[in-house]
């Protein structure tokens, strides 16, 4: 059976009022990310919740609510110890993983693999990527079964997808031009990063700012753009870079006046931005793609940040940072069949 089959079944037994998903760090970004994709699809409440907030806060479980426990390695044990949780409630959850070996596979009712493979440089970039879209080609095909979407509007959406596919070749060709062209600026005198998204794309500006953290070692918070406004902008000073992420909508206005009015307060503002437009440090990716799809688009330049900006950045293999991750237990032991998980 193909794994995306596996999760639609499950959720096709019976009706739901809603979704939750519980998960940690890129998968947890990676979750808010299609959130709003999936509730336009679905027309259904999802909720995206952290492992930890589960864990130890969460006493509400009901039978209408679809449970979904996410996690790339399998190995969080934030994450497996909420999934066990529900799980005890005596409620049905489905374990969403890149290794349907790992420890997961004991605290989840059914396991699925969502098809990333191996993170071959050790960070998850297709990880929080392939996530997305599978939580998103789920939702289009849970729906199409639950008769939430006509067959030739699922079939449309797809054929959206795939067009949005076949650019981001273009995307990373541009974004790593971009790169080199503002190397001296983003890195340089890059010390504290803001980074602001809205809608779906606040998923993106979060995990861009993670990938900052971990591959750059630099201090990244992500905002979203109007609550950034109210308050967080207070400490913007000309030595912070901010980062605006734009996108189709009704919000993209908004974005592109934060762009031109910020530069009052740092010269440092990037934009990343579908629409057509030229300006200092802007990275525009005019393509004919929707709000909720525009993530696959946005999260590229951050992505190369992270890969072409590490030896700039400091070392997360340090033994000192093994040694501390060790001692705070937020991984289970390796078995040896996770490499670059």
């Amino acid at each position: 059976m193909q794994e995306s089959q596996i999760i639609t079944d499950e959720f096709c037994k019976q009706t739901y009022k809603r979704i939750q998903i519980v998960a940690s760090g890129s998968s947890y970004n990676a979750a808010v990310t299609a959130r709003y994709f999936m509730e336009k699809t679905l027309k259904l409440k999802v909720e995206v919740l952290t492992s930890f907030s589960t864990l130890n806060y969460e006493t509400m479980f009901d039978a209408e609510t679809f449970y979904i426990g996410l996690g790339q390695s399998g190995r969080s044990t934030n994450t497996n110890a909420a999934m066990r949780k529900i799980i005890d409630h005596g409620y049905s959850l489905i374990g969403l993983t890149g290794n349907v070996e790992s420890e997961m596979k004991c605290n989840c009712t059914q396991i699925c693999n969502w098809g990333v493979g191996i993170e071959k440089i050790g960070y998850v970039t297709k990880g929080y990527t392939t996530a997305v879209l599978f939580l998103m080609l789920f939702a289009v095909e849970a729906a199409r079964k639950t008769n939430r979407l006509r067959s030739q509007e699922a079939d449309s959406i797809l054929k959206e997808m795939l067009s949005m596919t076949e650019c981001m070749k273009k995307v990373i060709h541009q974004a790593e031009s971009w790169y080199k062209a503002n190397t001296a600026g983003l890195f340089t005198e890059m010390n504290r990063i803001q980074i602001t998204g809205y809608g779906s794309n606040l998923g993106v500006a979060m995990e861009g700012a993670l990938k900052i953290e971990e591959t750059l070692a630099r201090a990244a918070t992500a905002y979203e753009m109007e609550e950034y406004l109210h308050g967080p902008c207070y400490e913007t000073t000309p030595d912070r870079t901010v980062m605006i992420i734009d996108a189709p909508g009704s919000a993209s206005s908004r974005a592109y006046q934060l762009y031109q009015k910020l530069f009052a307060l740092t010269p440092k503002t990037y934009l990343i931005t579908t629409r057509k437009c030229e300006g200092e440090h802007v990275l525009s990716l005019p393509y004919p793609v929707k709000e909720e799809l525009s993530v696959f688009i946005n999260i590229i330049p951050f992505q190369l940040i992270a890969a072409l900006g590490r030896e700039q950045g400091g070392n997360p293999y340090e033994d000192r940072f093994t040694v501390f991750g060790d001692a705070m237990s937020t991984k289970s032991p390796r078995k040896g069949n996770e490499v670059g998980l």
